[in-house]
């Protein structure tokens, strides 16, 4: 895989997101070598790139296919922060109004917006904020791993995502 492009200067991601990463990693059974210390995820935010590189150790190991199962292989528990503010959710509009309010924390620049709304279907686009921003395919494919795990855990069933048509979930 090439190396991914270096994000914007002041770009970060959550720690916790990257706690989830590394505990989808070592579910799956991939090695987790990539990730930085503990000692480093403990405030808020660690940087983009080190996410990054983290995201690119799992393709290697696990080929792409293996991110969606990443963010579905968490395991969010009471004193998680995710848990917390997603795992009142009362339905889907519920959900993703908090998702909605968690992203700022998550990512400074990335945001998933609802393009389209019907009673059996949702249009989800992830975007970012910046028009030199790009978003990698790898970063949408955790992302919606970590939304599959959450519309399930709502009660959904026979949950499926397409990327531009294509099938990827389940």
């Amino acid at each position: 895989m090439a190396a991914l492009p270096s994000p914007l200067p002041d770009a970060f991601a959550s720690a916790v997101m990257l706690r989830l990463l590394v505990q989808g990693m070592q579910a799956l059974g991939l090695q987790t070598t990539a990730a930085p210390p503990p000692q480093a995820t403990q405030g808020p935010h660690v940087q983009l790139a080190a996410k990054r590189a983290l995201l690119e150790s799992a393709v290697a190991q696990g080929g792409l296919a293996c991110l969606l199962r990443l963010g579905s292989q968490a395991t969010l528990e009471g004193g998680d922060p995710i848990h917390r503010a997603m795992g009142g959710a009362q339905g889907v509009d519920d959900l993703l109004a908090r998702w909605g309010r968690l992203e700022p924390v998550v990512h400074r620049w990335h945001r998933v917006r609802v393009r389209h709304r019907a009673p059996v279907a949702l249009v989800l686009e992830h975007v970012s904020l910046q028009p030199e921003g790009r978003i990698l395919p790898v970063e949408n494919l955790v992302v919606l791993g970590l939304l599959v795990l959450l519309l399930q855990r709502q009660g959904l069933r026979g949950v499926r995502f397409h990327i531009a048509g294509t099938p990827v979930w389940p």
